[in-house]
C-alpha cells in the first residue's frame, strides 16, 4: 500500500515505519474524525510526505499516480483527466477533491481545474484518497471517489525552507517561512513559482500549451487550551496557460486547431474551530470564502462561494458513537458568453444546505462495528436528495479487517448541463453543411449510482501487508442525449442545425478491484505493488457515442511498482513504474512509464535529489482528442534536478 504514514518521519529516518506502524496511521477522510486507517471501512489510500519525497513527482494531480483505483492521465502540458473507478474525462465530474476543508469541484463544468490546484509540496502532511462513495459525509458528486489534501499545521513548519527544481520541461522555485506570534501561536508564509515549457505534438512541433502559475499562502494556528485549536489559513493564485483548442468547421477535415490562452486566478480564505474533548468527542465549525476567476477559449467565468460547515462527534453508552453535522452553500455564478458558448442565464445564484447523520455501533467490542447514516440535502437545482450508507467492519483480530458497505450518491446538474448552448460538430453531407449543437435543458436530473463494496486488510507478518477492494457500481439516470429533429437555420450562413438536448437515458454498471501489497524486505528497503482491474459497460439507447466515450477512457488494467531503497543512512534510491493499459476511445495506446531518482543529504538540513522521469520512451499521448475543446500534446521524458534547504 503506498505510504500509509500521516506525517513525516525525521529526514535521518524515513523509511523507519513498520507495517504495524503503517496500518494504524491516523486518517479523517472516511469517517470525518481521527482514526487508524485499518478501522476505516473505505478502499483509502494515503499519500504520504514520503511518498511525495521519493516519487520525484512534483504536483498534486502527478502525485495521485500513486494510488491504485485511480485513472491519471496528462491531457497537455497543463492538463489532466483524473478520475476513480472510470469515467474519466478532463472535468471528471463524479469525484469530489477537497483542500483544508475547502471544496474544489466547480459548479459551472463539473470538474476539478487541475492545473489550479497546488501546494508547497514539503507542506503536505497527507493525501487521502478513497475509492469509491463518500456522499454520506462529503455530499453530492462524491459518487466515485473522494481526494482529501491536508497541509500539516503550522507548528510543523516553523523556520525556512528554500526548494528549487530545474528540469527539461518546467522549472520550479518555493519559498516558506514558519515561525511564533506567541507560545500558543504558530503561523507560516509561503510563495511559489512554476513554469512549464510547451510540450511537443506525434510530429515533433511545439503543442502551444506551456503555463505559468504563482501562488502565495498563509496558515495560523492558535492552540487556545489542549482542546482547542483556531485555524486561519488563505491563499492567491495566478497563472496564464497557453492551449490549443479543436473548433468545429464545416469543411474537411471538419476541426481546426485554434491557439489560444487561458488566464485564471483565485483567492480563497477559510477560519475553522476545533474543540477535541478526548478520543470519542469532538467537533469543529469552519466558515470559508473562495472567488475563482477563469478566462478561457470556452468561457469566462468568476465563481464566488461561501460555505459554512459543522460536525459533532460523541459517544451514546458504551457502543455507541454518533457524528452529526450539517452546513450551507452559497455560489454566485457569472458567466460571459463567447463564440463557442453561451450561457443563458449569465448571472446565477446556486444554494445547498444539507444535514448528515452517522453511527458507529459496537455490535462485538473490538470485532464488530456497523456504521449507518445518510445525507440530505436541499438544492435550488434538483431539490431533495438523500444519500444513505450502510457498512460494516469486522476484525477477527489486530492483523486482519474485513468490511463491506452498500451507498447510494449522486452526481448533481452543473450550469453546462442545464444552462449551456455550444458546437458539438460540423461536416457536410450532400453538399449541405450540418451543425450539431448541444441545447440547454432545464429539467435534467442529478445521476444515481449504487455502489456494493468490499474490502479485506491484513498484516501477513511484520513486514508484509496487503490491501484488496472489490465493487460493484450501478450507474441510473446516467447522462445521454437525445438527437432532435434537424432544423434549417439561415443566418449567419445557411446550415442544417441537430441539435443534441442532455437526458437521463443512459445506465449500467462499473465493477472491478484493486489489489495492493507492501514488503519491507528489509530496515532500508521497502517494496509496493498494486494491479487495478476496471470493467465499465455504460450502455446508451439515443447516442451510442455518450457510452463509447465513459466506457473507454478508462484503462482496464493497470499495474504499478515501487521501490524505496536506502543505500546509506545519508543516500537513497527510488523506482516507480506504471503501467496503463490501451483506451478504446480514441484509440491511445498502452504505455510502460518507468521513473528513477536518487537522493542525497550531504546535512540534515540539505538535500539533493536528480531523476529521470518515462524512461521508456521519448514521449507518448495519454488521453485522447474531443473532450473539453482540447488538442493534446504527447507526454516527454523529463530530466530534473532539486535542492531543498531548510533552516
Amino acid at each position: 500500500m503506498i505510504g500509509q504514514a500521516a506525517t513525516q518521519p525525521s529526514m535521518d529516518d524515513l523509511t523507519s515505519l513498520s507495517i504495524d506502524e503503517l496500518m494504524n496511521v491516523q486518517v479523517s477522510s472516511a469517517n470525518k474524525h481521527e482514526e487508524s486507517i485499518a478501522d476505516a471501512p473505505s478502499a483509502m489510500t494515503v499519500i504520504t510526505q514520503e511518498d511525495i519525497a521519493r516519487s520525484g513527482l512534483d504536483s498534486i494531480p502527478e502525485l495521485l499516480r500513486l494510488v491504485p483505483g485511480m485513472d491519471v492521465a496528462q491531457v497537455d502540458a497543463n492538463s489532466w483527466a483524473i478520475s476513480a473507478r472510470g469515467l474519466n474525462d478532463v472535468l471528471a465530474n463524479k469525484l469530489e477533491v477537497i483542500s483544508d476543508g475547502r471544496t474544489v469541484y466547480d459548479e459551472n463544468f463539473a470538474g476539478v481545474y487541475w492545473d489550479a490546484q497546488d501546494s508547497v509540496l514539503q507542506d503536505l502532511d497527507r493525501i487521502e484518497v478513497i475509492r469509491g462513495p463518500g456522499a454520506t459525509l462529503w455530499g453530492s458528486n462524491a459518487v466515485n471517489g473522494v481526494v482529501n489534501i491536508v497541509t500539516k499545521p503550522a507548528d510543523q513548519t516553523q523556520g525556512i525552507l528554500a526548494d528549487g527544481r530545474i528540469g527539461s520541461d518546467s522549472q520550479t522555485a518555493s519559498f516558506r517561512y514558519g515561525g511564533q506570534l506567541d507560545d500558543n501561536t504558530y503561523w507560516r508564509a509561503y510563495g511559489k513559482i512554476d513554469t512549464t515549457d510547451n510540450f511537443k505534438n506525434a510530429d515533433g512541433s511545439d503543442a502551444n500549451d506551456g503555463w505559468q502559475s504563482m501562488r502565495s499562502g498563509f496558515r495560523v494556528d492558535r492552540y487556545g487550551t489542549p482542546e482547542d485549536t483556531l485555524t486561519l489559513e488563505g491563499d492567491t493564485f495566478t497563472e496564464r496557460a497557453a492551449q490549443t483548442n479543436v473548433v468545429p468547421t464545416f469543411t474537411a477535415p471538419n476541426t481546426a486547431l485554434v491557439p489560444t490562452a487561458i488566464d485564471a486566478s483565485g483567492v480563497d480564505l477559510i477560519s475553522r474551530w476545533t474543540h477535541v474533548t478526548d478520543s470519542q468527542s469532538d467537533f469543529a465549525l469552519q466558515l470559508y470564502y473562495d472567488r475563482f476567476n477563469r478566462d478561457e477559449y470556452v468561457l469566462d467565468s468568476s465563481i464566488d462561494t461561501f460555505d459554512l460547515d459543522f460536525h459533532d462527534r460523541f459517544p451514546l453508552g458504551d457502543r455507541q458513537e454518533l457524528t452529526w453535522g450539517g452546513g450551507a452553500r452559497l455560489t454566485v455564478i457569472n458567466d460571459v458568453s463567447t463564440s463557442s458558448i453561451v450561457v443563458d442565464p449569465g448571472a446565477q445564484q446556486d444554494y445547498l444546505v444539507n444535514q448528515f447523520v452517522r453511527d458507529d455501533v459496537t455490535l462485538v467490542p473490538d470485532r464488530l462495528h456497523f456504521f449507518a447514516g445518510t445525507k440530505l440535502e436541499e438544492n435550488n437545482q434538483t431539490g431533495f436528495e438523500v444519500q444513505p450508507s450502510a457498512r460494516l467492519l469486522w476484525t477477527p483480530n489486530k492483523h486482519n479487517s474485513i468490511w463491506g458497505s452498500v451507498s447510494r450518491a449522486v452526481r448533481t446538474p452543473a450550469v453546462a448541463d442545464e444552462d449551456a448552448f455550444f458546437v458539438e460538430s460540423r461536416t457536410t453531407a450532400g453538399g449541405v453543411p450540418v451543425e450539431t449543437d448541444l441545447v440547454p435543458q432545464n429539467d435534467f436530473a442529478s445521476e444515481e449510482m449504487m455502489s456494493y463494496e468490499l474490502g479485506y486488510r491484513a498484516e501477513l507478518s511484520d513486514r508484509v501487508s496487503v490491501d484488496v477492494n472489490a465493487y460493484y457500481d450501478h450507474y441510473d439516470q446516467f447522462r445521454d442525449f437525445l438527437v432532435g429533429t434537424p432544423t434549417p437555420v439561415t443566418t449567419p450562413s445557411p446550415f442544417l442545425q441537430v441539435p443534441l438536448t442532455e437526458v437521463n437515458n443512459a445506465s449500467g454498471p462499473i465493477y472491478g478491484g484493486e489489489v495492493a501489497a507492501d514488503w519491507e524486505i528489509q530496515d532500508n528497503w521497502r517494496l509496493m505493488a498494486s494491479y487495478t482491474l476496471t470493467q465499465s459497460h455504460i450502455h446508451s439507447a439515443l447516442y451510442p457515442l455518450a457510452a463509447e466515450q465513459a466506457n473507454g477512457t478508462v484503462s482496464v488494467n493497470q499495474f504499478q511498482f515501487h521501490s524505496y531503497f536506502n543505500v546509506t543512512r545519508d543516500l537513497e534510491f527510488n523506482t516507480g513504474a506504471y503501467y496503463y493499459d490501451r483506451l478504446t476511445y480514441g484509440n491511445i495506446p498502452a504505455f510502460v512509464r518507468l521513473d528513477m531518482g536518487i537522493t542525497w543529504r550531504p546535512r540534515e538540513d540539505v538535500e539533493l535529489s536528480a531523476g529521470v522521469q518515462n524512461i521508456l520512451d521519448n514521449q507518448h499521448a495519454e488521453f485522447p482528442s474531443g473532450t473539453n475543446y482540447i488538442d493534446p500534446s504527447e507526454i516527454p521524458r523529463t530530466y530534473y534536478g532539486r535542492v531543498t534547504i531548510r533552516f
